[in-house]
């Protein structure tokens, strides 16, 4: 179904008349890279509520059963990974409450 975007002197104005319309799932206009060899980029983001740490486990133990399904070929690998901070200022915030904690008993 041509879909209408606008109406000029009565006539209707179909989108395949202003631009080129393909219908496909490739994005001609990105292409990823990593250290200058071709890529594949997968980003996750947090759902509200989701515990992060738990879900980043879960994607590394996936990935780490995909790795050792695939080929030689396909080099997989985590380019950006924020867990490490975000367990360094948990780890942080549990010392500080067991010092605060003694501090008040004392």
């Amino acid at each position: 179904m041509p879909l209408i975007v606008s109406y000029h002197d009565g006539a209707a104005v179909r989108l395949s008349d202003i631009a080129d319309v393909s219908d496909g799932v490739q994005d001609v206009r990105n292409a990823g890279y990593v250290n200058g060899s071709p890529s594949i980029s997968i980003v996750l983001t947090r759902q509200p509520g989701a515990n992060i740490l738990a879900t980043v486990d879960r994607v590394n133990a996936i990935l780490l059963r995909s790795v050792l399904r695939t080929t030689s070929d396909i080099d997989m690998q985590v380019v950006n990974d924020r867990s490490p901070t975000i367990r360094a200022s948990l780890h942080d915030v549990e010392r500080t409450l067991v010092i605060s904690t003694a501090l008040v008993i004392m």
